[in-house]
């Protein structure tokens, strides 16, 4: 709608003569680097003093005029910081999952040949031989601690080629050795014991490594999970409990230690942003400390079971051996031999058996009842089966004729 009163075009004209006025044929632009949270004040505030300094008179000296501004940024809330540190980590979160997973079947394969020597009976022979549980399973500990170190070494180095600063900085490489060497010292005699419910090696390979995938991702993802809710003062009560529980478990104490190397170096990145100087010993009680504890102790504890175990400790109780009953009826010579072998007169005996007994699962009464027999260099000796039901120990020895 146009009007053609004498008021619009008053108006026409000044808003003519107002717009000519508008237009300048002096700009400024400036450029300035947005990473830095000063950048922006800091460039225009210099644009400000070029534009004061070159309308002053000539009379007046440009170093006595300028304009000094102050910026007070806006804090960041506890909100803010903690989404940052999160979206920060996610990825290294990641990392330590995958590390757990590869982690899993390792130590799950040092039970193979274990379980090989048991049924093939290769142990029963060494230890027959003479070699006692606590140096054979001693010295297959040393065996596969080595093969796990070759193990451990090539994911710090993988970590060190792709640069990690996570678990590669000065303060957090130690401490990555530190959780991957004392994982192996816990994690390796957690899985003897399951070398004596096994008969099969490839089903006690698949079952071990799923249950150490089970453990390890779950347990370390969500407790992960649940730190996330902050505002929810049950649930990180829960989490709190729930990672004093799960510390009983190597995998849980290497992904768990993983990733709060993480959080530690991220945290330490947010301040360099604003920077502020924020480091902290990763070997802290509240960072990994308590997870190389408890691993330490935990690598202890699973040995000494493993032995109990192999010396039937916890089967004992649930059996009693059956009461032994004077041997009547015995032999002279048998009697004569069994006294010899109990006085320690068997010194030069290439061959003792010392109240050797043998009861079968299910029997009543042994079936070798506390034989005793030494052979003397020069002799052969073998056993005599009994003529009647009941088990009767018995001797022939014979001095070996020479030619």
């Amino acid at each position: 709608m146009v009007f053609q009163g004498p008021f619009t075009r008053e108006a026409s004209t000044e808003m003519s003569a107002f717009l000519k006025h508008l237009e300048t044929e002096d700009n400024i632009k400036v450029w300035f680097n947005n990473k830095g949270w000063h950048a922006l004040v800091s460039f225009l505030n210099v644009a400000h003093n070029a534009v004061l300094r070159a309308s002053l008179r000539e009379a007046s000296s440009p170093e006595e005029h300028g304009i000094t501004v102050i910026s007070q940024p806006l804090n960041l809330t506890k909100e803010q910081l903690s989404e940052i540190t999160v979206l920060t980590t996610s990825v290294d979160a990641a990392v330590a999952i995958c590390v757990i997973f590869a982690m899993s079947f390792i130590p799950a394969s040092f039970v193979l040949y274990l379980i090989q020597e048991r049924v093939s009976q290769a142990k029963h022979l060494q230890f027959v031989s003479g070699v006692s549980p606590t140096t054979y399973w001693l010295t297959s500990f040393l065996w596969d601690m080595m093969n796990y170190a070759v193990s451990a070494a090539l994911v710090v180095s993988i970590f060190i080629g792709f640069q990690k600063k996570a678990y590669t900085s000065p303060d957090n490489l130690p401490a990555l050795v530190a959780l991957l060497l004392l994982y192996g010292w816990a994690v390796i005699p957690m899985m003897y014991p399951a070398s004596f419910l096994f008969d099969v090696p490839s089903t006690a390979y698949v079952a071990l490594a799923c249950a150490n995938l089970f453990i390890g991702i779950n347990s370390s993802a969500i407790t992960f999970v649940l730190e996330l809710f902050e505002n929810n003062q049950t649930l990180l009560r829960f989490n709190a409990m729930l990672r004093k529980l799960l510390i009983i478990f190597p995998h849980f104490c290497l992904g768990r230690g993983l990733i709060d190397l993480a959080l530690s170096q991220a945290v330490t990145d947010v301040y360099a942003r604003f920077g502020e100087e924020h480091s902290s010993s990763p070997f802290q009680w509240e960072l990994i400390g308590k997870n190389l504890a408890a691993m330490a102790a935990e690598g202890v504890v699973y040995f000494l079971l493993t032995l109990l175990i192999q010396h039937q400790f916890f089967f004992r109780r649930w059996t009693t051996e059956p009461a032994t009953e004077p041997i009547d009826n015995e032999d002279d010579d048998v009697a004569e031999e069994r006294q010899r072998i109990i006085g320690g007169g068997t010194k030069t005996d290439i061959l003792r058996l010392n109240e050797l007994t043998k009861i079968y699962p299910g029997a009543s009464s042994p079936a070798v009842d506390r034989l005793c027999v030494g052979v003397r260099p020069g002799e052969v000796g073998g056993p005599q089966a009994p003529l009647h039901a009941e088990a009767a120990p018995a001797c022939i020895s014979s001095p070996l004729k020479q030619s």
